[in-house]
């Protein structure tokens, strides 16, 4: 390591190293439990917008259909799950050739019959519990590669990437991803991914829990190209410090489909089987990460970005239908955002905004203080400083009403005001193009 390594980086890479080493000697199991400790005063002390992204994303996640109870009960154990994943890094690297003892593999016999045959085979894994366990495991006794990503300390990354290779993996960079991993599939060897993060410049989303997610499908690609099957495999921390993983059985690329039918099916069967696992052990998945997020900020001010938002229609019928017909520029703005509309009942009839947004309908104050934690940004046309505070204290990170908007306009821009206008000109970038 050059000299030019910064002084802050060093003193973090030793710090760690130094806080850590007395971390080597525990048993797994001591481990665990220290993290729960620890993990349980993380999430009481993580910052509120940390807890909002992950009370977000389990209110998100319909299929779950959890309470309010059970998203904050998960968010408390993801971060007891994260913490301990956290402690047990530096643990990895003094269990070196002694994984057998702690990590049992399932399913691992068609895996082994493919490589037997020189077939090479693309695992695909999400942040499920401790991710690495499951690769460290298995290349004691094969040859295998991972992508990986770089952080700022090298030094400390290089130290990183020490236990990930340290019973023979390979750990390549991600802007080598396909080339390389073309190559490790036609030498009959793994590539594994990581890929259960959002990744908004793809054209694949899977309605991941019931909720629209933008995923990458270079696993499906190179599957489809190199003529390899795609395993995917999940792991599951247990009780006394131990775990374990499981392989599917192979997913094989049809050749006889075109590539554009072919990748969204591949696609989605992995995502179902680790959307399969994470419903058994969601409190082992890290949902602290913007797994739902949306396309098409590029066009809004960083204030008024966000992936899902509540809009609350006045009671008022002037001000309404006034309301009412600018949100028709909505679509254009927020292209890909989840949008949910809470209209007054009396006109429900005359609201119109498209089939694809929710709508939900209220006759008065206690039906919009709905306890839901999906709405990370709030506009309250309603004026209620009451329902400000309520949504602030759930799931929003933001929240504007009609008057926050419009004073954000020229003066000659007020009168009259036109809420098409108001929306483009405050919430949108200059010259962003919209359709008449």
């Amino acid at each position: 390591m050059s000299n030019k390594t910064p002084f802050k980086h060093k003193f973090a890479y030793y710090s760690l190293r130094a806080f850590f080493l007395s971390l080597s000697f525990l048993p797994y199991s001591w481990i665990h439990k220290l993290g729960w400790v620890l993990g349980s005063l993380t999430y009481f002390l993580a910052p509120k917008k940390l807890k909002k992204i992950t009370y977000n994303n389990l209110a998100l996640a319909k299929r779950l259909n959890l309470s309010e109870k059970q998203i904050k009960k998960i968010a408390r154990e993801s971060f007891q799950n994260l913490v301990i994943t956290g402690l047990e890094y530096f643990r990895l690297k003094s269990s070196r050739k002694k994984f057998n003892r702690f990590v049992t593999g399932h399913n691992l016999g068609p895996c082994q019959e493919l490589l037997d045959s020189g077939q090479g085979i693309i695992l695909v894994t999400g942040h499920i519990s401790n991710w690495e366990v499951g690769f460290l495991h298995f290349t004691q006794t094969h040859t295998a590669y991972a992508i990986g990503k770089p952080i700022k300390n090298l030094r400390l990354y290089d130290y990183i990437k020490s236990i990930r290779e340290m019973h023979g993996g390979t750990i390549i960079e991600m802007s080598k991803a396909i080339s390389k991993g073309i190559e490790v599939l036609k030498k009959g060897q793994i590539f594994s991914m990581l890929n259960d993060q959002s990744f908004t410049s793809s054209s694949y989303s899977f309605p991941f829990f019931g909720a629209r997610a933008w995923t990458s499908s270079s696993p499906a690609l190179l599957s489809y190209r190199s003529r390899s099957p795609i395993i995917f495999a999940t792991t599951t921390r247990l009780k006394g410090g131990r775990y374990e993983y499981t392989m599917s059985d192979p997913i094989f690329p049809n050749r006889n489909n075109p590539i554009k039918k072919e990748v969204p099916r591949l696609m989605d069967e992995v995502m179902k089987g680790l959307e399969a696992h994470i419903t058994k052990h969601p409190g082992q998945w890290l949902w602290q990460h913007k797994r739902w997020k949306q396309e098409g900020f590029h066009r809004v001010y960083p204030e008024y970005k966000a992936d899902s938002i509540l809009f609350i229609l006045p009671q008022n019928k002037q001000l309404f239908d006034q309301v009412q017909q600018g949100m028709k520029v909505l679509p254009q703005i927020y292209r890909r955002s989840f949008l949910t509309f809470m209209v007054p009942k009396k006109y429900r009839d005359t609201f119109d905004i498209g089939e694809k947004y929710e709508c939900l309908y209220y006759s008065d104050e206690t039906d919009l203080l709905v306890r839901d934690y999906r709405f990370q940004l709030i506009f309250d046309f309603e004026r209620n400083p009451k329902i400000r505070k309520h949504f602030l204290k759930l799931g929003g990170h933001r929240s504007f009403n009609l008057d926050d908007l419009v004073s954000k306009l020229p003066e000659d821009e007020k009168k009259p005001l036109d809420i098409r206008h108001l929306f483009i000109r405050v919430l949108c970038l200059p010259d962003t193009p919209f359709q008449s």
